[in-house]
């Protein structure tokens, strides 16, 4: 009677994820780099739309501007920016062409090979190739929330959960600090090890960047475990933050907040389920 709940948690704690890593990387990135987040669409900025769920990003958006017939920008401009114009304008195999050039002068442009991770993921549909390119994101910066929660999924969808398991162990061994690493592999291990699972996910609850997301799978660890106090515990906590975070984005008069009310309304339901099954 426990897996329903279980289930619903970690599909909430997936969508959700993917939206909130992927804002934070686009975050970090200069002005004139960033891509546009799908769940904060604008009049201005229309998305592609992908079926992978809430939270899913589109390739390159950027304002139009004057581009040659193949889409190449007429303005000077970096090869990142000159790849997204190409994506946009559709040709998706010149702009990998130009995600690729910029690697081969640095092997370690973390914004490179995400940007071209993705571009086989939504616009090629390859996430086998993706793969590798996420796994060298790892490498040069074990706290890559975006490049993880994009792991996560590809690692389910290639049936590779085992050889994911095994690489993201080593790197959180050989990265202790990062609490990122010590999520994702928690999440991994949820499935096949609950009781071990939680204590990764406890430990990577102490970092506010990734606190929501690991109380979150923290609850569906314990329902799998049978430790349905812990559960409780969790989804409150994470009720509490979701909470206190469509408030300030109210009073910020921020649009696009029916993701948060959904996501609580979510959390709610799964607390009564929660007290209802147990």
């Amino acid at each position: 009677m426990i897996k329903p709940v279980a289930k619903k948690i970690v599909t909430l704690s997936a969508l959700s994820a993917l939206g909130w890593a992927w804002f934070s990387h686009v975050q970090s990135l200069p002005d004139s780099d960033e891509r546009t987040v799908a769940d904060k669409p604008t009049e201005t900025t229309p998305l592609q739309t992908d079926t992978r769920g809430p939270g899913a990003v589109s390739t390159a958006q950027i304002p139009p501007e004057p581009t040659t017939q193949d889409g190449r920008s007429d303005q000077h401009e970096s090869p990142l920016a000159t790849a997204r114009a190409l994506i946009e304008s559709g040709h998706v195999d010149d702009a990998i062409r130009e995600f690729e050039r910029v690697l081969a002068g640095n092997p370690s442009d973390t914004t490179a090979l995400m940007e071209l991770a993705m571009a086989h993921i939504l616009d090629r549909r390859n996430p086998a190739a993706a793969r590798p390119l996420l796994e060298r994101i790892i490498q040069v910066d074990p706290t890559h929330h975006a490049a993880l929660r994009e792991l996560e999924v590809i690692y389910e969808e290639l049936n590779m959960m085992d050889d994911g398991r095994e690489f993201i162990r080593l790197k959180a061994e050989q990265n202790p600090a990062s609490k990122q690493l010590r999520l994702t592999y928690g999440k991994l291990i949820s499935g096949t090890d609950p009781a071990q699972a939680l204590q990764w996910l406890q430990t990577a609850a102490d970092d506010p960047d990734v606190r929501e997301e690991a109380l979150d799978a923290i609850a569906a660890a314990a329902i799998a475990a049978g430790k349905k106090h812990i559960a409780k515990e969790a989804l409150i906590k994470s009720l509490k933050i979701s909470e206190d975070r469509l408030k300030m984005s109210r009073e910020n008069h921020e649009q696009g907040l029916d993701y948060l009310e959904d996501r609580i309304a979510g959390t709610k339901k799964q607390l009564q389920d929660l007290t209802d099954q147990f």
